[in-house]
């Protein structure tokens, strides 16, 4: 009888600490997406910005190059951030 309480309260205690563990995640996981999302709209404003402060007359570079840096500052890491919440999450499903 002693026994089969201990075994109860050893399951008891793992599914509470899986629990713990899945709430980590969970909360990793909306961390990861809100971060992407943030760099996004951070890479769409910057870019709105730049098209409307840029002086066509006096540089040399072309808008273009403003788009290809604004996405290697934002969408690169939005991307990176993603792709570690997809994977926590599909992980943790498992």
């Amino acid at each position: 009888m002693l026994g089969e309480l201990q075994n109860l309260q050893r399951l008891s205690l793992s599914k509470r600490e899986n629990g713990d563990k899945r709430m980590k995640r969970r909360t990793l996981v909306k961390i990861c997406y809100f971060i992407s999302l943030a760099l996004l709209l951070c890479f769409v404003g910057k870019t709105v910005i730049d098209s409307v402060r840029y002086p066509s007359l006096f540089t040399s570079a072309p808008f273009y190059v403003y788009i290809i840096l604004n996405a290697l500052y934002f969408v690169l890491p939005a991307g990176m951030f993603f792709l570690v919440g997809w994977l926590v999450n599909r992980k943790s499903k498992k």
